[in-house]
């Protein structure tokens, strides 16, 4: 981008952030009558992209130019100018001699708690007649604390940490056949050891899915319920027929990009490039108003949640009695049964389009070996 001169006019209000670059860059004072004469904004930072990037309509960086920074208002060259511009010490910033020093201040308080209210149902029948069954649901609100600013006290908001709702259960099932059971009780031997000692056993687990949290942007051309409505799983061929898998639809997604990543300080749109139309998300920052501290322009938190988490195993026994205690168990394990792929949702991405796609799926490789897919395993145990 080529840097463009920033220049000023001659009205008051049109003129009112520049005074103050004017002390920093020139030690002029606020009020001097030499604000208003454009031809005195020489200095070579109204010419530098580090500096006039940051006053983007879209993606101010307001904290950035009053940092100490390179390109911030109280970095130590500038200290100087904004002396003899008569601006005080304290103009940016509380105590400047302390953090001068390099000894900062400490504030001790308490707070900072999470919160966790929960319920949950359980539903057991014990092992009658070859059944056994086990389920639970429940469902929990967590809460962290926040405390945007030192002028407010700490608040609750709702956390992105763990599902809200999960549903378990786990059976076994003896199958009524054979020596000892409901049917074919008098079975023989060889007929017994093809319809006798099956097990049917499983386990379900269906959850909600992880948490997102979109409160820091603006929405544009949708609602809060829009935005968690098309937040799903999309499958989509690129250019050379290979499937990828998003969390938006394209429009949003392409427009989004655009909106987050190519503001622009010295276009009249504010963009660029192309402006980003339909439906996006955007910067908090806007015409009308600076997101200079969290929740100035946008909602703290606005969460999203993914689609729901689904895990279904069976097992299947088959036992062998060879006289006494002793017998054969043959053991077949069927992890994911349905072979649902419980893809890793991702939040907003970078400038490409790539980066805004799917690409894991959950697994745990540690705990379970559940290297994600539908895995099959066989055991065969003898006991005696």
């Amino acid at each position: 981008m080529p840097d463009v001169p920033i220049t000023a006019t001659a009205s008051k209000s049109r003129t009112a952030p520049l005074p103050i670059f004017m002390a920093h860059f020139a030690g002029i004072p606020l009020n001097d009558a030499r604000n208003q004469n454009a031809a005195l904004y020489t200095s070579s930072n109204f010419r530098s992209s580090s500096w006039y990037n940051a006053l983007a309509l879209y993606n101010a960086n307001i904290t950035g130019i009053a940092g100490t920074g390179t390109s911030g208002l109280q970095s130590t060259s500038f200290a100087t100018n904004a002396a003899a511009a008569g601006l005080p010490a304290n103009f940016w910033q509380a105590n400047p001699a302390v953090f001068a020093a390099g000894t900062g201040t400490r504030l001790r308080r308490n707070g900072g708690n999470t919160r966790y209210d929960a319920v949950q149902l359980e539903l057991r029948r014990r092992l009658s007649q070859g059944l056994l069954v086990e389920g639970s649901y429940s469902y929990g609100a967590r809460q962290t604390w926040t405390q945007p600013s030192l002028r407010d006290g700490f608040i609750s908001i709702p956390s992105t940490g763990g599902p809200d709702q999960a549903f378990k259960t786990n059976w076994v099932y003896q199958l009524p056949f054979g020596q000892g059971r409901r049917f074919s009780a008098n079975a023989g031997r060889v007929l017994n050891a093809v319809i006798g000692g099956w097990e049917f056993s499983g386990q379900i687990r269906i959850q909600s899915g992880p948490k997102f949290n979109f409160g820091g942007y603006r929405l544009v051309g949708m609602t809060e319920k829009d935005l968690q409505g098309m937040f799903k799983i999309y499958k989509v061929p690129d250019a050379n027929g290979v499937t990828q898998i998003y969390m938006f639809p394209q429009d949003v997604i392409e427009n989004s990009r655009i909106a987050l990543s190519q503001a622009s300080a010295i276009s009249p749109t504010g963009y660029s490039g192309a402006v980003p139309t339909g439906r996006y998300l955007a910067p908090a920052d806007g015409p009308d108003c600076v997101d200079y501290l969290d929740g100035q322009c946008t909602p703290l938190t606005r969460i999203i949640t993914a689609p729901p988490y689904g895990k279904t195993d069976f097992t299947f026994t088959k036992r062998f009695k060879l006289g006494g205690s002793r017998f054969i168990e043959a053991r077949m394990d069927l992890y994911n049964v349905f072979d649902n792929i419980n893809f890793t949702p991702v939040g907003v991405g970078g400038s490409g389009l790539s980066s805004w796609a799917v690409t894991s799926a959950a697994r745990d490789l540690n705990a379970s070996q559940d290297a994600g897919g539908r895995i099959t395993s066989f055991g065969l145990r003898f006991s005696w």
